[in-house]
């Protein structure tokens, strides 16, 4: 049985012993209940809302660890093409830009005039973090 179905049966029961200070308190205590039942589920939610926020704390922290930089650029560590480093410093975020002499990065604009080296690694001398 529910707690509404409970609380439905406690609240006759007073009437049928014929007991109004104990229906009273029935119905106090099941308005509390009630409540309880309210504050528990908005406090479930918040737990369940900053769970998926350090989810996603935890997300950025691991990808800005793995990121380096080479040569004028942003590279996430495994991945050998290069990213807008301006998109990285502004934003947190990892936009590919093509290799080539004056390669735009196709969400900020911002042309790169660097050498873009091939296949670096987080543990090339010329690597330092991206933090």
């Amino acid at each position: 049985m529910g707690l509404v179905e409970t609380t439905i049966e406690v609240t006759k029961l007073p009437g049928k012993l014929a007991n109004p200070e104990l229906l009273q308190e029935a119905t106090k205590a099941n308005t509390e209940a009630l409540a309880m039942s309210r504050e528990n589920l908005e406090l479930h939610k918040k737990v369940m809302h900053l769970e998926a926020q350090i989810q996603q704390l935890q997300a950025r922290a691991d990808v800005t660890a793995r990121v380096f930089r080479n040569g004028g650029f942003v590279f996430l560590e495994g991945d050998p093409d290069p990213h807008c480093s301006k998109c990285w410093d502004e934003n947190r975020k990892l936009i590919h830009i093509a290799r080539g002499f004056g390669s735009v990065c196709p969400l900020c604009k911002n042309t790169h005039y660097f050498d873009i080296p091939v296949n670096p690694k987080r543990s090339d001398p010329n690597s330092i973090p991206a933090w």
